[in-house]
């Protein structure tokens, strides 16, 4: 008896340590970000509870105007806002119609002016602040990434074909495995969401599989173009370029940006912030059209995402969609309108035909019943109603 049981612990002490060697080895020798993944697992909207952040305040409040219209949403919707947005997890929606707020709504537990998690329409940020230090005469979208992060030529030579332009496209040619699954701690979902360090994680982990052109989704590109934006214009992104803009568009409510152990932002999923100013960043893309951020965002409108050969636009949750410009575009529409896609159900749709902006956040959970891009096409569906 005793040496069977001395037999079995040496066998499960040889498990244990067989599978520390291999967790130590898959995760590059990085133990805090293995047990990051081991204790948190999937992403959720609860994430920024445990995440550092930065603070951009709101310096120049300047509230919505407009009357309550939510009688007309709730005609297209075909039901109370309560019956069709709660059972979905969303938690806060925002209407805003030719530059009036016509409707807002928020789910019991939840203020309009709560701070939510948007994941990735943080790329739509990263992509605004860009275009603003491009403005600014800071950088180019022409310019190799390699002019302000010269360590990637270092690893590949290839890198030095990819513009800031490819990558705020989706289309550096760099790979990205989008779903993680076993063994996780080798896989480009986890290393970039859960990265104690994700400055050097993003020099040293991102690998090219063909050449820039061909469209695939990358959290790799945000970070890498935090990196030039920061060389660039000696700050990062939380810093005086940020605080300018939210203080610039009115925000009513602080943002953070959430940072890891460093200070540096998860450019591609980090931003919180209320639903009435997430509204204002869409509210841009129609009061600013001169601007470059409109007028990239505009040409992606009308360019098609290659991302099989064919040239038709990729399925994103069974909806044709393009990407630009940290933007994607729906095609299945009688004219094009954007849409910004978080992981977790936030979803911001602009309708240029329309003059609408809709903004819907969520929680954790919502995907058992809808993904992101569905939200978006029944948002878009309700701002063409109303």
């Amino acid at each position: 008896m005793k040496r069977s049981a001395r037999i079995c612990l040496l066998s499960l002490s040889a498990a244990v340590m067989v599978a520390v060697t291999a967790v130590v080895v898959l995760s590059g020798g990085d133990i805090a970000f293995a047990w990051r993944v081991i204790r948190h697992g999937e992403s959720s909207t609860d994430d920024i509870r445990w995440k550092q952040h930065t603070m951009l305040p709101a310096d120049d409040p300047k509230p919505w105007v407009g009357s309550d219209q939510c009688d007309d949403v709730r005609r297209v919707a075909g039901a109370s806002l309560d019956d069709v947005l709660i059972p979905g997890g969303a938690t806060q929606l925002v209407v805003v119609r030719h530059g009036q707020l016509i409707c807002q709504w928020s789910a019991p537990g939840h203020g309009l002016d709560e701070p939510r998690p948007v994941f990735s329409i943080s790329k739509t940020i990263t992509a605004l602040l860009l275009s603003r230090a491009v403005e600014a005469g800071k950088m180019a979208w022409d310019d190799p990434i390699t002019k302000w992060v010269p360590e990637l030529n270092e690893r590949d030579a290839r890198f030095a074909r990819i513009t800031l332009s490819d990558l705020v496209d989706m289309r550096s040619g760099i790979d990205f495995q989008v779903v993680a699954r076993f063994p996780w701690f080798n896989q480009d979902a986890p290393r970039v969401y859960y990265a104690g360090d994700l400055r050097t994680a993003s020099i040293n982990d991102p690998r090219i599989t063909s050449e820039p052109g061909v469209f695939t989704y990358n959290d790799w590109a945000p970070n890498l173009l935090g990196i030039a934006y920061q060389r660039a214009t000696g700050n990062l992104m939380t810093g005086p370029g940020a605080e300018a803009l939210w203080s610039g568009i009115g925000a009513q409510n602080p943002a953070w940006w959430l940072v890891d152990s460093h200070g540096f932002p998860w450019h591609e999923s980090g931003f919180v912030a209320s639903a009435p100013d997430i509204a204002r960043i869409g509210q841009l893309l129609l009061d600013e059209p001169n601007s470059d951020f409109a007028r990239r965002s505009a040409a992606a409108l009308n360019t098609p995402v290659v991302s099989d050969g064919t040239g038709a636009p990729p399925r994103y949750g069974r909806i044709p969609m393009g990407y630009g410009n940290g933007l994607w575009i729906l095609h299945d529409t009688p004219q094009p309108a954007y849409a910004a896609l978080g992981y977790h159900g936030e979803v911001m749709v602009v309708d240029p035909s329309t003059d609408t902006v809709v903004v819907r956040l969520g929680n954790s959970g919502y995907e058992n019943l809808a993904s992101e891009p569905q939200i978006a096409a029944q948002l878009e569906h309700w701002a063409r109603k109303l």
